[in-house]
């Protein structure tokens, strides 16, 4: 008979080797999304509204996203998500096949693809929980850190390498292939039914106590507005830089996914000194 801790482990590989899986194909489709946007527009402009649409759902969404999720399947949610994504690049795909890339159509998909990821990244961060028992949280989420580190770190690569070697509309498929494996893997682990939110609580009294506990907790806090602080310098960089290495440094987007590789190595050994 197996251990719990065996089994808890097992459930919590499949699921993040899953969720690495996806993230790998959704990074390679990311990359060559932009690094197409700045060879075709060779404009500063289009790639910061690329970033915005990409991060506005964040913005916007992101705060209340985390009260619907704890209404709802969080498993069901997460698949949802994971399929839309993958969708959205299968259509984008046809639609280059059929009448060739148009920027507008890659600047909605980044923006759908930026929805999708608002409510599955909670939804699967709600999850581990119910799989991890308490006493070992700590290290599941570095690990959980550290693989999608990894998947950030190799995205880019396989991204510059298929950019390169084939056309958009492929490249596109790899995050439909990822998207449908997450999804089939998630579909098979059982997950424990967590606390369910009481149903005379309202939508806006539990958003009020959340946020109420977010602002109490001074730990918590610092740490968000610290996050906060550091994306609001580091998008524009990451928006603008693949205009800067082609124009700039007249450079290819393999030299693209070289940096990205570097950068997301440091993320990857800060996840394993945690």
């Amino acid at each position: 008979m197996k251990k719990p801790t065996e089994k808890w482990r097992k459930q919590f590989i499949l699921l993040v080797s899953g969720q690495t899986t996806s993230l790998i194909g959704s990074s390679a489709v990311q990359f060559a999304m932009m690094w197409w946007l700045a060879s075709q527009t060779n404009s500063g402009k289009v790639l910061s509204l690329a970033g915005l649409v990409a991060f506005l759902p964040q913005l916007v969404i992101g705060p209340f996203a985390g009260v619907w999720i704890d209404r709802m399947d969080k498993k069901k949610i997460a698949i949802i998500a994971d399929l839309f994504t993958g969708c959205v690049a299968l259509i984008l795909s046809f639609s280059i096949v059929l009448n060739g890339p148009k920027i507008s159509f890659i600047l909605v998909s980044l923006f759908l693809r930026a929805v999708a990821s608002v409510f599955q990244t909670p939804a699967i961060q709600s999850i581990v929980p119910t799989l991890v028992p308490t006493e070992e949280l700590i290290e599941a989420n570095s690990w959980n850190q550290f693989l999608q580190s990894g998947a950030y770190m190799l995205g880019p690569v396989i991204g510059a390498v298929l950019y390169s070697a084939i056309p958009l509309w492929i490249v596109l498929l790899t995050d439909t292939f990822g998207a449908l494996i997450a999804s089939v893997i998630l579909s098979r682990i059982k997950i424990k039914e967590m606390m369910t939110v009481e149903k005379e609580t309202s939508y806006l009294e539990e958003l009020r106590i959340g946020f109420q506990e977010f602002v109490q907790h001074k730990d918590i806090l610092n740490v968000t507005v610290t996050g906060a602080l550091i994306m609001f310098f580091y998008l524009p960089l990451s928006s603008l830089f693949p205009l800067m290495t082609t124009n700039h440094f007249q450079l290819s987007a393999a030299y693209g996914g070289a940096i990205e590789f570097v950068y997301a190595s440091g993320m990857m050994i800060g996840a394993f000194v945690l």
